[in-house]
């Protein structure tokens, strides 16, 4: 097994690398199946869309549960209203709790081609209020859209809140659940219903996940006044989506752009904050100087550091040709070594089986078991001193590295000044004209709710205390909930209590470390700046799962040989052992007889293992006697096994039959 070891835990390391792309290989199978069978409704959902469809003509999957009545009940809330425009001005304030129709009155559905997903409004299967309504997406695989205009919002003047709530009912696996604050000319020139992915907006905010994408996005989108383009600005090391399902979870974004200071909160806990100007990628100002495109590298630009010193030369004593190993001078050969002992001898108490057939057969040989003469000395065969490392051993003379005279530095390219320089005084963000949805993603069953966008000195203040009346309450029966839901206390666990808990405790430690170490990694990646090329190339694997799947089958195959080698050299070292151990016995013609069927069994036992392993051990002549030298030179134990067996494997359809 030992010759085996190194190969398996290749492969399970292989394994394990692959484990976590894998899991996502059913994400790529489930996009195929989705939009199949999305396909097969879109051009029903959208023409109801193109035509304003009402809430009765959306038929959702049979899978998402909407209840329009939301399981009977109700629910109400004190949604925050405006008393002081300095204080504190409500652009939304959204609980979904009136009927469909009036919902979609305000929040207008894109009827963009590539939106075909159908949104409703009620309870999902997993509202922990009773009469709780929100807004839901229905169908897998599918693009939204959705949009409530605002008055003219100036995010540049006073402090502003955006939260609400998300809930997937059925897990999450791929898709974003993000809110846009949309800005001109989208809900003025622009009608809502025309809100598809490329319209302008000001701030995006919300959680993001799909394969080893997992962040809370917070992207501000800002237009250059000297080349007019538009720049999205990404935060830096943006705090992991919770992992959940079923449950709620809070999303809270404050800005003030007066201090230019930011926070992001998720379950109304502290995650980001810092400094609008100086914690995203790239800066909100750009940089005064940018490097030269057209400056290349001399081409005879040295940037090595170190060279070998050419005026070395290696020593006379230094012998580049001493072996690394050398056997050990002070070890003698044990007393009683048994120089001209084998380690294996033939068995003098096999017997040939009456069915041998040595024409069809090959010629029999007993099989070799351990020289009893070894149990009892030091050791058997040609003796040699252990190796130990040689004392002189130098290796390959290499000239020693000096400083190079002809450095130049790393070579870098000019800077020139920044066309698109300008400086940010003070950071002016986007009007806002409207609040929208616009996501993919391959879940159903998402619940958004209770969307604020607020403004004033008190608006995160307010925003607060209305999680408080809205979030905490769901949060405490989902909690009571899960709770409900665990296996009750039994005597045995109170007996077993102290050493189950330290072990319930050790697993939630180990989790916590994992859990921060995926957040470390993913920070570091971002500060590296290959956090995008390696969440692409996840993303590609789960848009071609057929890469994968292609890696999957020489891994599998791979391994079911190395166990089936394992097993079977295990297989042989017993047989060896049955037979070591009948060499002990006396000798009678009871044994002889017991012995001749047990070859018979080996044999017909034998027949079906593979055919290389059959033709190696048992072919006639000078082959045969050839693997068996070999097998002399290995282990004792497992040359044993190996050549015990050997001559008892090939057999003949006639000779079964004459067993038989």
């Amino acid at each position: 097994m030992v010759k085996f070891g190194r190969p398996i835990l290749f492969i399970l390391a292989i394994c394990l690398a692959l484990g976590a792309i894998t899991t996502h290989l059913n994400i790529g199978l489930g996009l195929v199946a989705g939009v199949a069978a999305g396909d097969s409704a879109a051009a029903e959902v959208s023409a109801d869309q193109a035509t304003g469809a009402s809430a009765g003509d959306a038929t959702p999957e049979p899978s998402a549960t909407v209840d329009p009545a939301a399981r009977g009940g109700s629910y109400a809330c004190q949604l925050p209203q405006t008393f002081d425009e300095e204080k504190l001005v409500v652009h939304i304030a959204e609980s979904f709790q009136d009927d469909e129709a009036s919902v979609f009155e305000r929040w207008v559905r894109s009827t963009s081609s590539e939106f075909t997903g159908v949104w409703a409004v009620g309870g999902g299967k997993n509202a922990p209020l009773a009469g709780d309504k929100a807004l839901l997406v229905t169908r897998k695989a599918h693009r939204y859209g959705i949009a409530r205009k605002t008055q003219n919002v100036d995010l540049s003047s006073k402090p502003f809140v955006v939260q609400y709530e998300v809930r997937h009912e059925d897990g999450h696996t791929c898709g974003g659940a993000y809110l846009k604050l949309l800005t001109q000319p989208f809900g003025t020139e622009i009608p809502l219903e025309k809100l598809d992915n490329t319209s302008p907006y000001s701030i995006m905010f919300g959680p993001d996940k799909c394969g080893e994408t997992n962040k809370v996005h917070f992207i501000i989108k800002t237009v250059n006044p000297k080349s007019g383009k538009s720049v999205e600005h990404h935060l830096r090391s943006p705090p992991t989506m919770p992992y959940t399902t079923g449950n709620t979870h809070l999303y809270t974004l404050v800005v003030d752009p007066t201090s230019e200071i930011y926070k992001v909160f998720v379950d109304k806990e502290l995650k980001r904050s810092g400094s609008l100007r100086e914690d995203f990628d790239p800066p909100i100002e750009p940089p005064k100087e940018i490097d030269d495109p057209e400056d290349k590298k001399p081409s005879d630009w040295v940037d090595e550091k170190m060279i070998p010193d050419p005026a070395a030369t290696k020593p006379a004593d230094w012998d580049e040709n001493a072996p690394r190993e050398i056997p050990d001078p002070n070890v003698t050969k044990p007393p009683g070594w048994l120089d001209d002992e084998p380690k294996l001898i033939p068995d003098p108490d096999a017997v040939k089986p009456a069915a041998w057939n040595d024409e069809e057969d090959g010629e029999w040989k007993p099989p070799m078991i351990p020289n009893p003469k070894c149990a009892t000395a030091p050791g058997c065969g040609a003796w040699k001193p252990p190796m130990i490392p040689n004392p002189s051993y130098r290796g390959k003379w290499k000239a020693p590295l000096i400083p190079n005279p002809a450095y130049k530095g790393q070579w870098q390219p000019r800077k020139i000044p920044n066309p698109e320089y300008y400086r940010v005084e003070k950071i002016q963000l986007q009007p806002v004209t409207a609040v929208g949805i616009e996501i993919w993603t391959m879940d159903q069953g998402i619940a958004f709710d209770n969307i604020l966008f607020l403004s004033g000195s008190e608006a995160a203040q307010v925003a607060d205390e209305f999680a408080v009346q809205t979030w905490a309450k769901k949060v405490k029966v989902e909690k009571e909930r899960e709770e409900s839901r665990k296996p009750k206390a039994t005597d045995d666990r109170n007996e077993l209590g102290p050493l189950r808990m330290k072990l319930l405790d050790g697993v939630e430690v180990v989790l916590g470390k994992i859990e921060s170490l995926v957040d470390v990694i993913d920070q570091f990646l971002a500060r590296a700046g290959v956090q995008e090329p390696v969440h692409r190339m996840i993303e590609l694997f789960q848009r071609q799962p057929m890469i994968l799947a292609a890696l999957i089958p020489p891994v599998i195959v791979s391994i079911m040989l190395v166990v089936s080698n394992a097993l079977g050299r295990k297989r042989l070292s017993s047989r060896a052992s049955a037979a070591h151990r009948k060499k002990r016995d006396e000798t009678e013609e009871d044994d002889q007889a017991a012995g001749a069927a047990t070859s018979r069994s080996t044999s017909n036992d034998n027949a079906t293992r593979p055919a290389s392993t059959s033709q190696k051990e048992s072919a006639p002549g000078k082959g045969s006697e050839e693997v068996m030298d070999a097998d002399a030179d290995d282990d004792a134990d497992v040359s044993s096994s190996g050549a015990g067996s050997g001559t008892l494997r090939k057999r003949t359809s006639r000779t079964r039959k004459a067993d038989e």
